[in-house]
């Protein structure tokens, strides 16, 4: 069953079950006023015509020759008179008389048939009796005339009050169905308009599944429904945004595996063709130079390409504790690192003194691979290394005035294998993974790494580290 049809069943059923509680009870206490209205009526009647009977007795027992009224078929006579006279009044009310002496029946017009009624109450209030189709309240009186007593019953027929509740009923049913009809017209239409916008999260749901993960509910509402569908778009937001990494990632992937084959593929393929011909031929002293030049120079890049991939591996598996290191000590470290050796004469050092928070093999690492490429590509023009404290940062900049890159070359800079000049970095031993190593230490140091560049003009990579509270 639909969700709709069961908030339309629960209300149905819920509205019916209180309107019929509260209907039923209505009618029950209605039954009952008139009911106890109809018998303190008949129970006045009642005694008005004991109270009578009994004083016209009482006055013909003093008439009499006998003592008191001894003369029974004589009293007995004047009280069936007087029946017939009360009788005669109340013939189109259906009331019924019955006047015993002695277990004696003195006086009964048409009763009903007790011998198949049943007492349903009797009680100081209330006395009610039922034969097969009629309602009767009963009260029964004692008479003293003389030294006579009599009993008077009186039977009321009150069929008329059951029956109209009963009529009502029959009309709570009749009203009770046609309101449930239109309860139900009417919730139907309500109900499918509140919950018109549970059917579009459902179809943005089942559009989101099949792939589509840029769908959006768009539900504007201030209610409970307008809170899930902004959940639920969020949801599918980060759903997409997810998807989108984890296929970026898959790509890089990809890409990574292809291009390290590659990597790999081009030097073993030249060791293996010299090593086969080496093994192979009698070469002369000048081929065997050159073939064991070119196989030691392709393995020290392989070896060089190992090492590389181990540090990028390495970065991966634990996070580096941050401590605070003085600017000044890596930038002496980087000076003797390049004195030591050749090609690094241009290289011009320029910072602020200042305490970073950051791990100093780490940024030994960093700063040693920016000012490799930029020496790479700086057509032997002066590289220059900037620290500049700003307050609670510090940002450290490597600029050189080298070839520079286009702006699709910068925005690949950092992937793995990328290389912009591929023929002049592989010829210097190069795989194109310092970026990608710089990219991933300024990550753990949750920094970006800043690359600005315009070609044959040159390029600036910028990044910037928190200062140490004190040092602020």
């Amino acid at each position: 069953m639909k969700f709709t049809y069961k908030i339309i069943a629960t209300c149905i059923i819920t509205i019916a079950v209180i309107f019929s509680l509260g209907s039923a009870l209505v009618i029950y206490q209605n039954h009952a006023h008139l009911l106890t209205s109809v018998i303190e009526q008949a129970a006045g009647s009642q005694s008005i015509e004991s109270f009578s009977l009994e004083s016209k007795l009482l006055q013909d027992t003093l008439e009499e020759n006998t003592q008191y009224g001894s003369d029974v078929s004589a009293m007995d006579m004047r009280a069936q008179y007087y029946m017939k006279q009360y009788a005669s009044i109340y013939t189109d009310k259906e009331r019924y008389y019955l006047l015993k002496r002695d277990d004696q029946a003195v006086y009964m017009n048409t009763l009903p048939s007790l011998e198949a009624s049943s007492t349903i109450e009797n009680d100081a209030s209330v006395r009610l009796m039922k034969d097969k189709y009629h309602y009767y309240t009963y009260l029964t009186t004692e008479l003293k005339a003389g030294s006579l007593t009599y009993y008077l019953t009186t039977y009321t027929d009150v069929t008329s009050v059951y029956q109209e509740r009963t009529r009502q009923f029959q009309q709570f049913l009749f009203v009770n169905a046609g309101m449930i009809g239109i309860a139900f017209l009417l919730l139907n239409i309500s109900i499918r308009y509140l919950t018109r916008s549970i059917g579009l999260l459902n179809e943005a749901s089942k559009r989101i599944a099949n792939g589509h993960y840029e769908e959006r509910t768009q539900i504007n509402s201030d209610d409970e429904i307008g809170e899930l569908s902004k959940s639920f778009d969020e949801m599918a937001a980060a759903t997409q945004q997810t998807f989108q990494k984890l296929k970026t990632e898959a790509e890089e992937k990809e890409e990574f595996m292809s291009s390290f084959s590659h990597e790999i593929k081009t030097p073993m393929t030249s060791i293996i063709g010299y090593a086969d011909m080496l093994r192979t031929y009698d070469c002369d002293e000048t081929t065997r130079q050159v073939a064991a030049s070119y196989i030691f120079r392709e393995g020290n890049r392989l070896n060089t390409l190992s090492h590389t991939m181990m540090d990028l591996f390495a970065l991966n598996q634990q996070p580096p504790k941050l401590t605070a290191i003085p600017v000044e000590k890596v930038m002496r470290a980087l000076k003797q690192y390049y004195e030591n050796s050749t090609g690094h004469a241009n290289l011009v050092f320029q910072y602020d003194q200042g305490i970073v928070l950051s791990n100093e093999e780490l940024l030994f690492t960093l700063l040693r691979n920016l000012i490799d490429n930029a020496v790479d590509v700086s057509k032997g023009t002066e590289v220059f290394i900037k620290g500049i404290h700003l307050g609670y940062t510090y940002q450290l900049n490597v600029m050189d005035h080298g070839i520079g890159m286009s702006q699709e070359n910068v925005e690949k800079a950092t992937l793995p294998f990328y290389m912009a000049d591929k023929s002049r970095s592989r010829s210097k031993g190069g795989a194109g993974l310092g970026l990608s190593i710089v990219k991933k230490i300024c990550d753990l140091h949750h920094t970006p790494l800043t690359i600005q560049s315009k070609e044959n003009e040159g390029t600036t990579v910028s990044f910037i580290l928190e200062v140490r509270q004190d040092e602020a």
